[in-house]
């Protein structure tokens, strides 16, 4: 069952954002430029023996020099004339590497820790990993978005996964949860996006492989986890339907046949989805409007619900009183079935 946020979570949720920042945020900065600081500390370690060694300088003193030359502050300065030829090499080597390797990665360093992306993005993950029973929605594009934004609305706790690194930024400042991986990187990916503790994992990647990736992973990191797929390929689809995935959804193939039945029809108003269906034609909800007051009788089989007056009246009995005006919702299996009903409508 997915988790839905309530008020009071809303208040705990704001203070261990506070603490995140407070605490895991220093933590999070230094995780991404630990390999820049590496180097750097190498490379001081380094001068700091090649003063040592030719200079007799003590440990303090040649770490100071080292810093002052790899920085080209040139604090210090050894007689160039009295050095060896071995030690001459090497200063000229440090020089070389000091100016381009040593300012790079200085700036690399402060670039990361002024940037406040880098830190929204680990807090992201750090939230993320606090997470139960969520729906993670992962894919690109619009029906990614569409999907996250309906989630918003009911208040249904769920993390983004993309592909796209802008996107990732976009959704974040909208104050969705959203996180960057790819599919061929997809259990890394899942990972992060807490899929052992999910309840929902919903594919939506324009690349069919992508998606089926992805869902093969989630069920080896949670079996539990609710699939729900779309797939381009109907051939695709069809194979997956007895597959462990909850809905594979062909999107073209709907999409496909709604406009069609439409098209013949102008009373189609819907369409049932349903998960084994080796015919491929979806059920239909047909919208009629009585001509004139009269019991449902029969129709009240296929009769979903009437709307009255702005009342709805659901699964209404066999001897349940329609009036003109109303509007009936009627279930249909097939379109020629529908074209049936339509005919029988308009004798009555």
């Amino acid at each position: 069952m997915v988790k839905r946020i309530k008020p009071s979570e809303r208040l705990t949720g704001k203070i261990r954002d506070v603490l995140d920042v407070l605490f895991y945020g220093p933590f999070a900065v230094l995780k991404h430029i630990k390999i820049q600081l590496a180097l750097i500390a190498l490379m001081f370690a380094f001068g700091t023996f090649v003063f040592m060694h030719f200079q007799d300088l003590a440990p303090l003193a040649a770490f100071t020099a080292s810093v002052s030359t790899i920085t080209t502050i040139g604090i210090y300065a050894p007689n160039i004339v009295s050095m060896p030829p071995v030690e001459q090499v090497i200063m000229v080597f440090m020089f070389i590497v000091s100016v381009g390797l040593a300012a790079s990665l200085v700036q690399s360093i402060v670039t990361t820790v002024v940037s406040r992306e880098v830190l929204k993005e680990e807090l992201v993950i750090k939230k993320v990993g606090r997470l139960e029973r969520h729906i993670i929605v992962a894919g690109e594009g619009r029906l990614l978005i569409d999907v996250s934004n309906s989630l918003k609305k009911l208040h249904v706790e769920h993390v983004i996964l993309t592909s796209e690194k802008d996107s990732v930024k976009t959704f974040i400042h909208g104050g969705t949860l959203a996180i960057y991986g790819r599919p061929v990187d997809a259990q890394r990916a899942l990972e992060l996006a807490n899929a052992k503790r999910a309840s929902v994992l919903v594919c939506t990647f324009d690349d069919d492989g992508d998606n089926l990736l992805l869902a093969m992973n989630a069920k080896k990191l949670n079996p539990k986890i609710k699939i729900l797929i779309s797939v381009k390929d109907k051939a695709l689809a069809n194979s997956l339907q007895s597959s462990d995935f909850d809905m594979v959804l062909p999107v073209f193939d709907i999409t496909s046949h709604v406009l069609v039945q439409a098209a013949l029809s102008q009373d189609v108003v819907g369409v049932f989805l349903r998960k084994n269906d080796e015919t491929r034609e979806y059920p239909l909800i047909l919208e009629f409007v009585v001509k004139r007051s009269q019991k449902l009788d029969k129709m009240h089989n296929r009769t979903i619900m009437v709307l009255s007056d702005g009342k709805i009246l659901a699964n209404p009995s066999q001897n349940a009183q329609i009036k003109q005006g109303d509007r009936l919702y009627v279930f249909s299996e097939t379109l020629k079935e529908a074209q049936a009903l339509k005919a029988f409508f308009e004798t009555r």
